[in-house]
C-alpha cells in the first residue's frame, strides 16, 4: 500500500513539474522539447506518416544560395531579390513552376450562380444584401466552391478571404471575420481549400493506389500527374478574374486575406499577381530555417520553397505602388511549435529589401501577443479590418 501510494505521489510530483515547465515556457517563449513536438506533429497532422512522402524534400529547399545559419544569424543575405529586374524573372520562374501551359488562367470561375438562395446558412450574416455561388471546376474532380457575398452598403473593393482547411464559413473561426469585413462594406469572397469545407473529396487513383482526397498532403501523391499547386492558386486567380472582367469594385485593387493555409495561398497569390494589392497572411508561412527540424509538409509552402525562400516571397508579396503584405505570427501558436517571434527576425531586413528596390511597397510583421493557439484572435481581426478601411479611405490605386 505504501509503494502504490508513493507511486502515485512520484506521478503527481512530476505532472505537476511538467505542468510547471509548460507554463513558465509559454511565457518566456521557449520552443518546446522534442517529445513535445512530436506529440504536436501526430496530434495534429494525422496525414504525417500516412503520406509516402521524400523526406529528402526540405533538404532541397534553398535559401538563396546561403547556409541556414546565415539564414537565423542575418536573415537579410538570403534575399535575392536585388532588382525589378530580379523580381520580374523570380514571378516568371514561379508561374512556370505552378502551370505546365506557362501562365494562370484568364477566364472566371466556370460556374456563376447569382442570387444562390440554397444554403440558408449563409443567411445568418448580417448586413448581406445576396450571395453568388461559384465554382471551378479542375481536373480529377477536385472542384472548388466559393461565395461572393454582396454587402447591403458596399465600399467599392473586394476582400477575398481563404479560410483554409476549416468547415464552412456560417460555423467556424471565420465567421466574425467575413461578419465584420460585411458590416465594413466589403464584398467578401470566401474561399476554402481544395478538398476541405464543402469542396469534394474524390477518390483518385495516385501514385500509391486510390486514395480519398481530404488534406494537402495529400497531394504530393498527385505530383507524378504534373504540377499540383495549381488546385490551390486556380480558384483564387480565376476570382480575381472575375472582379477585374465585371468591374466589381477595384479590379486592379483586390484586398486578399488568409488563416493558416490560407494564408499559406494569400502569400503566393500576392507574389504572383499584382492585382492583390494588400495581403494579410494570419498563423501561416514561416521560413523553414526558424520551423525546426520537425515541421509537418504542406505543399501549399514546400512547392514554393523549391523554387525560391520564403524571404524573396514577402519581398514580391509587398513590392509595388501602393502596395502591402502583412505577415501576422501568433506568439503562442502550436502549428509552428511556439516560434511566432521568428517574424521580428526578419521583418526588417525585407522592409528594407524593398525599400531598396525603389518601385513602392512594404512589408509588415506583426506578432500578436493576445491570441493563445492557432486562431484568428479579435486583436488580429481589428488589425485587419481597421488597415483595409484605411486602406480604402486613401483613396484610388494609381
Amino acid at each position: 500500500m505504501r509503494h502504490w501510494r508513493k507511486n502515485l505521489a512520484l506521478v503527481v510530483a512530476v505532472a505537476s513539474l511538467g505542468y510547471v515547465l509548460a507554463i513558465v515556457s509559454l511565457a518566456q517563449g521557449w520552443p518546446p522539447a522534442s517529445w513535445v513536438l512530436f506529440v504536436y506533429r501526430h496530434a495534429y497532422h494525422r496525414d504525417w506518416d500516412q503520406v509516402d512522402v521524400d523526406r529528402r524534400h526540405k533538404e532541397k529547399i534553398r535559401v538563396g544560395g546561403q547556409t541556414e545559419h546565415d539564414a537565423m544569424t542575418d536573415p537579410g543575405r538570403v534575399i535575392s531579390v536585388a532588382s525589378l529586374q530580379d523580381a520580374r524573372a523570380l514571378r516568371e520562374r514561379l508561374v512556370r513552376s505552378i502551370w505546365l501551359q506557362g501562365k494562370p488562367p484568364s477566364g472566371p470561375p466556370d460556374e456563376i450562380i447569382e442570387n444562390y438562395k440554397d444554403d440558408p446558412d449563409l443567411n445568418r450574416f448580417i448586413a448581406l444584401r445576396k450571395v453568388d455561388k461559384l465554382v471551378s471546376h479542375q481536373e480529377l474532380e477536385l472542384d472548388v466552391t466559393s461565395y461572393l457575398m454582396w454587402p447591403e452598403q458596399p465600399n467599392g473593393r473586394v476582400f477575398i478571404w481563404h479560410q483554409g482547411t476549416s468547415g464552412f464559413f456560417t460555423t467556424n473561426a471565420s465567421a466574425p471575420m467575413i461578419q465584420a469585413l460585411l458590416e465594413q462594406g466589403f464584398i467578401v469572397a470566401a474561399i476554402s481549400t481544395v478538398g476541405r469545407g464543402t469542396n469534394p473529396q474524390p477518390i483518385v487513383v495516385t501514385d500509391h493506389g486510390p486514395r480519398r482526397i481530404v488534406s494537402p498532403q495529400d497531394f504530393y501523391l498527385l505530383k507524378s500527374k504534373g504540377p499540383i499547386l495549381n488546385y490551390f492558386y486556380d480558384p483564387v486567380i480565376e476570382i480575381l478574374n472575375l472582379i477585374e472582367q465585371r468591374g466589381y469594385g477595384d479590379g486592379r485593387c483586390v484586398i486578399m486575406g488568409g488563416v493558416s493555409g490560407g494564408a499559406e495561398v494569400t502569400l503566393g497569390v500576392a507574389a504572383l499577381d499584382p492585382r492583390i494589392c494588400l495581403s494579410f497572411s494570419l498563423s501561416g508561412t514561416y521560413p523553414p530555417f526558424l520551423e525546426g527540424k520537425d515541421v509537418f509538409m504542406d505543399p501549399r509552402e514546400t512547392e514554393l520553397e523549391l523554387v525560391t525562400n520564403l524571404l524573396n516571397l514577402y519581398v514580391l508579396a509587398g513590392l509595388g505602388p501602393e502596395r502591402a503584405h502583412y505577415q501576422i505570427a501568433n506568439r503562442y501558436d502550436e502549428y509552428f511549435f511556439l516560434n511566432g517571434p521568428g517574424v521580428l527576425q526578419y521583418r526588417d531586413q525585407v522592409h528594407a529589401a524593398i525599400a531598396l528596390l525603389g518601385a513602392g511597397g512594404q512589408f509588415v510583421g506583426v506578432l500578436d501577443e493576445v491570441a493563445t493557439t492557432h486562431e484568428i484572435s479579435p486583436w488580429a481581426l481589428d488589425l485587419i479590418v481597421n488597415t483595409s478601411l484605411a486602406f480604402v479611405r486613401s483613396g484610388p490605386r494609381h
